[in-house]
């Protein structure tokens, strides 16, 4: 189970629990801002929020409640979406599985939400589409899968931003953190499509594998792609694609690996291989002139392993990262080793001041001798029959 956040007067927040049979939807939309909808194993219809916005100290958690698989499922492939989100802020998804729709998950003009463990399969197009100015967004130990089965020119497992043919366009989505997610078979497009007006987003320690982008109606031209400026005037990108691997890209028409149109990013401490295709591609196509870094990247059986046009404006310097994921919620979780064991959601093992659960405590002395790597130290209480997070102490 995942305690997040600060509740310092348990008492102020309300704990909605849905079975099944029960209006997911209906619970998920009347939430208010401290509230936990806690979802029980099984299959729900799909959900849509508007117009909901909450606080950094006050933010809605739905979260999967117990062992099993909570799916919220679109009823068909060829429209809406299992998850539709508009005009939202603040809200935490916790381990549950999205499935069918056009779009497994569509977010559009809302900011400030975290989708952690999440499982997105089985749509007609994309899987995740962020769109018209969607900014802080995380994904944290995402599985996107089997995308495109309607369209599959049109089945990228996370589309970042906007086609210029949309109303809404220039897209300026920006602030998307996307890390150790896994995105395997996307139809035919690509896993992450990063529309050339995002900004300051991260694709980092993603395994990407099996893609087949490209199709003869549809210039889908790589497993990870950053797209060309198309607004005149428009400064450098600052987008980040590091630490991931990306291997067996093939069956698509352009079979390559991490593909960037000159629009700046960087490119950094990647493993690539079993690209079709070049395992790095440079596209002049709109080039803008602006230094894209590519730096320190393990390129192996690849066709060739690099091609970059020599015009391109490329460094093989390095960057570093300004950017980190959000840092207005806390995530923790039982460790898998023992019941009395702490780990953060996604930064390894933690020491805590007190640990309360069922009835036991430890000080942060004697948790089992757990040092902190990073994360937090937390006072966690009990609260009728679940475990809290009351207050946290130290953030490192």
């Amino acid at each position: 189970m995942l305690f997040y956040g600060i509740l310092a007067v348990a008492s102020e927040a309300a704990t909605i629990v849905v079975r099944p049979g029960d209006n997911l939807d209906a619970a998920a939309e009347s939430a208010q801002g401290g509230d936990v909808v806690s979802v029980e194993p099984g299959t729900y219809g799909p959900v849509s929020i508007t117009n909901r916005k909450h606080s950094e100290s006050s933010y809605v958690l739905i979260t999967k409640s117990g062992t099993g698989t909570v799916t919220v499922k679109a009823p068909a492939i060829t429209t809406g979406a299992a998850l539709f989100m508009e005009e939202c802020s603040y809200f935490v998804f916790d381990g549950i599985r999205f499935e069918g729709g056009m779009w497994g998950m569509r977010i559009r003009l809302s900011d400030h939400m975290i989708f952690d463990a999440i499982e997105v399969t089985a749509t007609g197009q994309e899987g995740v589409h962020f769109e018209n100015a969607v900014s802080y967004i995380d994904m944290l130990n995402c599985t996107i899968w089997n995308t495109g089965n309607y369209r599959p020119k049109w089945g990228e497992c996370i589309y970042l931003g906007s086609a210029a043919n949309k109303s809404w366009w220039p897209d300026y989505t920006h602030h998307i953190w996307i890390e150790d997610c896994e995105l395997s078979e996307c139809g035919n497009g690509e896993a992450v499509d990063f529309k050339g007006e995002v900004d300051a987003s991260t694709l980092r320690s993603c395994v990407i594998h099996d893609i087949a982008p490209g199709t003869n109606e549809q210039y889908n031209e790589g497993a990870v792609v950053l797209q060309a400026i198309e607004v005149d005037g428009l400064s450098r990108r600052d987008n980040f694609v590091e630490n991931c691997e990306v291997y067996n890209v093939s069956g698509g028409r352009f079979n390559r690996g991490i593909v960037f149109m000159g629009a700046g990013n960087t490119i950094r401490n990647n493993t690539i291989r079993d690209c079709a295709d070049a395992g790095i591609f440079g596209n002049t196509w709109k080039d803008k002139g602006q230094t894209t870094y590519v730096f320190n990247n393990t390129i192996a059986a690849c066709n060739p392993n690099e091609n970059i046009p020599a015009e391109m404006a490329v460094s093989r310097t390095d960057r570093e990262n300004p950017y980190a994921p959000q840092s207005w919620h806390t995530a923790v979780r039982a460790g898998p080793e023992s019941p009395q064991c702490i780990v953060t959601a996604r930064r390894g093992t933690v020491r805590v001041s007190a640990y309360g659960l069922n009835g036991r405590s430890l000080s942060r002395d004697s948790a089992h001798g757990r040092t902190a790597r990073s994360g937090v130290w937390i006072e966690v209480v009990e609260y009728g029959t679940r475990s809290i997070v009351s207050k946290r102490i130290f953030t490192r």
